[in-house]
């Protein structure tokens, strides 16, 4: 079964119904999985609504930004009182079914909607007193601000429904996929490392649980396994004009550490990597190509066909050799782990050979699978001092077929990976190949280095 994840981040009905690429899709499809959204994500006679989950006051001075919804709203309610928070929220609920409504009549294939949340359709609605961030009180968990009455009209438009409650997993811990430490995505201010927000990996395989034996009802087929769609891709969908499932509800992918620091990976529901190009609001006849349309390029997830990895603290540094010129240190990180402090270097290091860096002797099986194809190499750092940026170089090198020469990045006070692609010519004798780093001289800022990756790709 080719499914089409088409979520966005706190996007709302009128988000998608605006959107003919999306629709498009949508409407090439079996059957589309339309989530309950959140209300908040919504305009009223007060906020519009024009930045998926942030709000704008309609006569904001120009140039202001738009905000997160429960900051606007708490900032309302103490400004304005219950009385008229309250009406304005019946408005809002009135506006979000209107939203749904232009939603639904751009949809041209069966629908099955989806209540994907941590509570039932119901919840207490409180306005509190003496706290600086009352919105959450009255505007609920997810969806927010939709209760049983918005539900049962939903319900009442659609063929077909599912719904999953579901908390299994949260709150969720979240580590880095090479290094397993904690990482801190603010998510959750009073709970760093941890996502008690967004769906849990737990809670997406309740969905899938929910809702599969409704989609196999709906199409009259058995689907096939995860494994087998991811392997088969979208190709076949675009060619045969039918068979794609756009699937609306959010995942963790646009926040989560596993997405934040590495490629996409399958999930159920999503066989493919989608990234922006176009967003078409409105498609004049015959103007935009169909991957225009579409408003994404769609891109099958690749593997590396070899990777090496190096984690400062966690692997052998045998590989390693380090000139006179640059300084390296050892220095400890968050949770006991360690990076590699590097300072010095020489500002007319060769990067040929060993590379006249700090150098990484790369293991003779992955020079092998290198020959001829396109690396890509990716480094975690961070600048050592922090006030000031940190200028570093990165090489890769053959050491006798060719090298990359110095690719220059600018490392801030947080951790960031920054990567280069290279494509290597086939090799000839086998005289190793090396990753070089050099730091930005004697009176630059050092830099802290975490992990090191080496990836071999076929060339496109």
């Amino acid at each position: 079964m080719e499914t089409l994840n088409l979520g966005m981040a706190g996007g709302g009905p009128r988000q998608f119904a605006r959107r003919s690429g999306m629709l498009a899709a949508a409407n090439r499809a079996s059957l589309v999985i339309l989530q309950v959204m959140s209300g908040r994500s919504v305009s009223n006679s007060y906020f519009k609504n024009s930045h998926a989950g942030s709000l704008i006051r309609w006569f904001a001075p120009p140039g202001t930004e738009a905000r997160h919804a429960e900051l606007e709203y708490s900032e309302l309610y103490l400004r304005e009182g219950k009385e008229f928070t309250r009406k304005l929220l019946e408005e809002t609920r009135q506006n979000y079914l209107a939203d749904y409504d232009l939603l639904l009549s751009r949809i041209k294939v069966p629908v099955l909607l989806f209540w994907f949340s941590t509570r039932g359709s119901e919840y207490i609605e409180t306005y509190p007193t003496g706290t600086a961030n009352p919105a959450g009180a009255f505007l609920g968990p997810f969806p927010q601000l939709i209760k049983t009455a918005q539900l049962n009209v939903l319900k009442g438009k659609v063929s077909h429904f599912v719904e999953c409650v579901t908390s299994r997993g949260l709150p969720q811990r979240l580590r880095h996929r090479i290094t397993g430490e904690t990482v801190d995505l603010g998510i959750s201010p009073n709970n760093p490392g941890c996502n008690n927000y967004y769906p849990s990996p737990e809670m997406h395989e309740d969905a899938a649980r929910a809702l599969l034996p409704e989609v196999q009802r709906i199409l009259g087929r058995s689907p096939v396994s995860d494994v087998a769609a991811a392997e088969n891709g979208l190709d076949g969908a675009s060619e045969t004009g039918g068979g794609w499932l756009p699937l609306t509800f959010k995942r963790l992918d646009s926040r989560s550490p596993k997405n934040h620091y590495t490629r996409l990976e399958h999930g159920w529901g999503m066989t493919a990597q989608a990234r922006p190009i176009i967003d078409t609001v409105e498609t004049p006849a015959g103007a935009p190509s169909a991957e225009a349309q579409l408003g994404f390029q769609i891109e099958p997830a690749v593997a590396p066909l070899a990777q090496f990895t190096l984690v400062f603290g966690r692997d052998d540094l045998t590989c390693i050799q380090v000139p006179p010129d640059i300084n390296v240190q050892m220095v400890p990180r968050a949770g006991g782990r360690l990076a590699a402090r590097l300072s010095g270097g020489r500002p007319d290091a060769d990067s040929r050979g060993r590379t006249q860096g700090y150098s990484i002797c790369l293991p003779t099986a992955f020079e092998h699978m290198a020959s001829g194809r396109m690396v890509r190499i990716s480094l975690c750092v961070r600048s050592a001092s922090g006030l000031n940026a940190a200028e570093f170089r990165a090489a890769y090198s053959t050491n006798e077929v060719g090298n990359s020469g110095w690719h220059r990045f600018e490392a801030g006070r947080r951790w960031q990976t920054f990567s280069f692609d290279y494509d290597v010519n086939p090799l000839q004798n086998g005289n190793g190949d090396f990753i070089g780093i050099l730091p930005g001289g004697a009176d630059a800022p050092a830099i802290d280095i975490s992990y090191i990756t080496a990836e071999v790709f076929d060339r496109a």
